[in-house]
């Protein structure tokens, strides 16, 4: 009989770009099964893995696929291929428009790494992913519009699209614009990143890739910002590490790269999850480095649930909220996420007949409440306290 885990544990061994033996017998071995392929594929799109799946596919030979399921594989991935095209295409005309005009921005995300994948297609991209600096973002804005793409509603001022297109402007990692206090999470000063880039197109150097380590720093902000729900992002974290130390450094420049970006606990938690969920041996000296020892019961038993599979949304903060130095800058973040700006709240509350600020705090506060509540059973209910880390 097939459970959820056991599919949960097939997509996060297909969560890879190489496979080893082992791996390999493990995917055959599941395959030898009556499986329910829809949720699988269902499974597969949602965490973006679904190309992985395809391309792991057509390298096991004798592997039982019913055809209705390789119709599915092919097609979703025939249409990720045709979108990354597109999108490169698109980003590679930005580069060069930005280098004309003098400006330069940093690729984030998917656009950051999609070069590092095998084939086109590997690595499902949604949209465009960029970052400027503050005192360059009028002009870019600017540029955009003269290359067709447009504001899709102005309550998001920062998402454009062209055509099918989309494409969303940064000024900070973790858009300290719209969630002051998050610079307690993330330094507020970028400019480093910007001195160790390098261009992302041999053609023009308008667009620029982050220096390796600073990348992976950017990877693991990024997806603990969104509580490591999809596994695409950690393919991305364990591409651009194993990409970091296989140079001459090793893992000589990851520890000190944290260090200067105050990012020891964001790091440590990636690896942690990199080890959890993909199987990945990291080495004790460096998580002991960044402060593995440190960690405390709770931060650990978080890391723990995420890994094994139980699911709620407040992941991030949680893990944030440690993260953060000072209590005074603690209660200061948990306030703002809860109760953040008008024009964030406007944005949440666009579709809903809570049109005051009073009544939208009472909502948030009752939400906040609930997904605390639903958290502690989920938490109570699954005892990891005991089983060790």
């Amino acid at each position: 009989m097939i459970y959820w885990q056991d599919i949960i544990k097939f997509i996060r061994t297909v969560s890879r770009l190489n496979l080893d033996p082992e791996q390999r017998r493990s995917i055959m071995q599941f395959l030898d099964q009556d499986l329910p392929w829809e949720q699988i594929m269902l499974l597969a799109q949602a965490q973006g893995v679904d190309s992985l799946l395809y391309h792991h596919l057509c390298h096991l030979k004798g592997a039982k696929i019913p055809e209705s399921a390789w119709t599915l594989l092919e097609d979703s991935y025939r249409k990720h291929k045709n979108r990354q095209s597109r999108i490169e295409h698109e980003a590679e005309l930005i580069s060069l428009q930005l280098e004309r005009n003098g400006l330069t921005a940093i690729a984030l995300q998917g656009l950051s790494v999609f070069q590092s994948y095998k084939f086109p297609g590997l690595r499902p991209m949604g949209d465009m992913d960029i970052m400027v600096k503050v005192d360059q973002r009028d002009r870019v804005v600017a540029l955009l519009h003269e290359i067709g793409f447009r504001i899709s509603n102005s309550s998001y001022p920062n998402l454009f699209f062209k055509d099918v297109l989309w494409l969303d402007l940064h000024t900070h990692i973790l858009n300290i614009d719209r969630i002051e206090s998050r610079k307690y999470v993330f330094p507020e000063d970028l400019s480093p990143l910007w001195d160790r880039a390098c261009p992302v197109f041999k053609s023009s150097g308008g667009l620029l890739k982050p220096d390796p380590a600073d990348n992976f720093i950017l990877l693991a902000a990024h997806t603990l910002k969104h509580a490591y729900s999809r596994m695409i992002w950690l393919v991305d974290l364990n591409i651009s590490l194993t990409e970091l130390i296989t140079t001459p450094s090793k893992w000589d420049r990851l520890v000190p790269c944290a260090k200067s970006w105050q990012q020891e606990k964001t790091v440590l938690y990636a690896l942690t999850m990199l080890e959890g969920m993909l199987k990945q041996q990291m080495p004790f000296e460096v998580k002991k480095e960044l402060g593995y020892q440190r960690l405390g019961t709770l931060e650990k038993y978080v890391l723990r649930l995420k890994i094994e599979g139980i699911e709620f949304t407040g992941y991030h903060i949680i893990l944030w909220f440690f993260s953060i130095t000072g209590m005074k800058r603690k209660l200061k973040f948990l306030k703002e996420t809860m109760l953040p700006a008008n024009q964030i709240m406007a944005q949440i509350y666009q579709e809903s007949t809570a049109n005051s600020r009073f009544l939208q705090s009472m909502d948030r506060i009752v939400q906040s409440l609930f997904m605390i509540g639903n958290a502690i059973k989920q938490a109570l209910s699954y005892r990891l306290f005991s089983s060790g880390f």
